[in-house]
């Protein structure tokens, strides 16, 4: 994700294209992290490693399935139906039941415009520069009357059929405005890490 917020950097795009990572441990338990420390000292040195700090806000661990999944997800959940290639591995996902909207594996994404729609759902294998041209577009469009992008309805679809290539459920969000309807779903507790970044 770094990544993708780097390559944006310098561009009309710096600072429109907004991440927010939720972490999990749902899928295989891949996420142990006990506390905010662990956590981010487990990216730190550990996986990806290298000094890795995220350059977008991350959310203190959640549930993106179950009973006590984070509402945010049951509402992208509800919006967005899984993409057609989507497979679950029920001896490594922790939850039950597994229900056809479930998110699959860690780093599942969704692109969401600045009126809070969302408008794609990816799977993990997509990388996020895999989607930097659906967001910028998004984000091109993100004045215009909120019903279509480049003369195609604006509803949530699953990615398209897309070479299989990525763990960590995240959401891909653009404009602040987003930024500000996502407090909405959050709590200030919630908020594990929140990304240096100017409004």
């Amino acid at each position: 994700m770094n990544a993708l917020l780097q390559d944006l950097e310098g561009t009309k795009y710096d600072g429109k294209i907004k991440i927010v990572g939720f972490p999990c441990n749902q899928f295989k338990h891949q996420e142990p992290a006990r506390n905010t420390t662990e956590l981010l000292n487990g990216l730190r040195y550990v996986r990806p490693g290298e000094g890795y700090i995220p350059a977008f806000d991350l959310m203190n661990k959640s549930d993106v399935n179950g009973p006590k999944e984070n509402p945010v997800y049951t509402y992208l959940k509800s919006t967005c139906r899984i993409p057609s290639a989507a497979k679950f591995r029920p001896r490594v996902s922790f939850w039950e039941p597994i229900r056809p909207s479930d998110i699959v594996w860690n780093f599942e994404k969704f692109v969401i415009d600045a009126a809070g729609r969302p408008l794609f759902r990816f799977l993990s294998p997509v990388e996020p520069l895999d989607v930097k041209e659906i967001m910028m577009q998004v984000s091109d469009n993100g004045k215009d009357d909120g019903k279509t992008v480049n003369g195609e309805q604006r509803y949530c679809r699953p990615s398209p059929e897309h070479g299989e290539k990525v763990q960590t459920s995240v959401l891909i969000k653009t404009e602040l405005s987003w930024h500000r309807r996502l407090q909405l779903f959050r709590r200030e507790r919630d908020l594990l890490f929140t990304a240096e970044y100017e409004e």
